[in-house]
């Protein structure tokens, strides 16, 4: 049986709407009783998210607040990249950039 794409993106259910959707990754077919995401969608984000992690992910990897990655962004600590939709984009850092924080 294959996992939900909540557990294969690593992402609580209730943020698949708001990171994903809502930047035009995903699109979720509301079948009333079934709800599905195009497999090759979700194939996409997956590998963005080889490279990529979103704010609450960095975040949980320095240990700190969810704030903070935005105080480093500020401050020119760390590069954000912006991925989606023209009105609506998700701010995602690159992997590496977060882990070099997190050894130094």
């Amino acid at each position: 049986m294959q996992q939900s794409p909540a557990k294969q993106l690593s992402c609580p259910i209730n943020w698949i709407k708001k990171y994903w959707c809502e930047t035009g990754f995903l699109h979720i077919e509301d079948l009333v009783y079934w709800k599905l995401i195009n497999k090759n969608e979700l194939t996409e984000v997956l590998k963005l998210k080889k490279e990529f992690i979103t704010g609450v992910e960095a975040s949980s990897l320095l240990g700190m607040h969810h704030s903070h990655i935005t105080n480093l962004q500020n401050q020119g600590v760390i590069k954000p990249y912006y991925f989606g939709k023209d009105d609506k984009k998700i701010r995602l850092f690159n992997k590496k950039d977060v882990l070099k924080l997190v050894l130094q």
